[in-house]
């Protein structure tokens, strides 16, 4: 028998990368001004998330996009266009809408939106193949922060290590490895049990590393 940390990974937010929702454009913005357009996010007012009836409608967790208008170019998708996710999100579904208000692409720029899809999703990818991680704690253990969206839990007799990257940022590293640390005292405080990692923001991938 072995004491498990129980880990819900996160399965509503959008897959992090660059060029990442630019195929899930359903309506282009025009006249908008070459550049690159970072951080946008909802609660600077730059977007607007709708489920698919058009409503809007609140995320657990932000999601942040940066915008590429490419060199000489007045829409997303001229050369050089691009939407890439910054932060994932929690709460989104295939089909919501993810507007990009009015004037957030430069004065002139008209309204675009996004039509959400399952490939999005880290729901919809091979990203993540459970939703639900059972990460073994049965020797003693300690957090290793890397950043305010990484921590590694090691233990110290065999160097096992689990890396965890998180979708969203805590508001610090050692915020988020303080949070950690205490879930893993817990577990270790109750021999033969199981402590469920909810700080949160969930994880999008572990990877053990031996």
């Amino acid at each position: 028998m072995s004491n498990y940390l129980k880990v819900e990974m996160l399965q509503s937010g959008a897959v992090l990368g660059t060029d990442a929702l630019t195929s899930s454009l359903t309506t282009d913005t025009a006249t908008a001004i070459a550049g690159t357009y970072a951080n946008l996010t909802v609660a600077d007012g730059d977007l607007v998330v709708k489920d698919s009836a058009g409503v809007v409608k609140g995320l657990a967790q932000p999601i942040k996009l940066t915008v590429v208008i490419g060199a000489a170019q007045t829409t997303i998708g001229g050369a050089g266009g691009q939407i890439d996710v910054i932060e994932a999100g929690e709460g989104l579904v295939a089909g919501d809408k993810i507007d990009i208000l009015a004037a957030k692409l430069g004065a002139t720029s008209t309204e675009a939106q996004i039509t959400v899809q399952a490939s999005d999703l880290y729901s919809g990818t091979v990203t993540l193949n459970e939703a639900v991680r059972y990460i073994p704690c049965d020797n003693a253990m300690y957090i290793e922060p890397v950043s305010a969206t990484s921590a590694e839990i090691i233990q110290m007799v065999d160097a096992d290590k689990y890396t965890f990257v998180f979708g969203n940022p805590f508001s610090s590293e050692s915020s988020l490895a303080g949070q950690m640390s205490n879930k893993v005292s817990s577990l270790l405080q109750n021999p033969l049990s199981q402590e469920e990692l909810d700080l949160g923001i969930k994880p999008i991938s572990i990877v053990l590393t031996t």
